[in-house]
């Protein structure tokens, strides 16, 4: 089982990672598609490093 990132909504990394590869680009998005981040907001700096590493690995 992955990491819980988003304790709130039980969201793990893999939940994050895949909402990220289906094209979320922002908090938001990943919010859409896993709702990490949508509860109490102690998960969106993880979110937001997420994405960073995602959009500087090219991918």
């Amino acid at each position: 089982m992955s990491d819980v990132i988003c304790r709130c909504r039980k969201a793990t990394k893999e939940d994050v990672d895949k909402a990220i590869s289906r094209g979320a680009k922002t908090i938001y998005d990943v919010g859409i598609r896993s709702r990490a981040g949508t509860g109490c907001g102690s998960c969106r700096h993880m979110i937001e490093k997420m994405l960073i590493a995602q959009k500087n690995s090219g991918k």
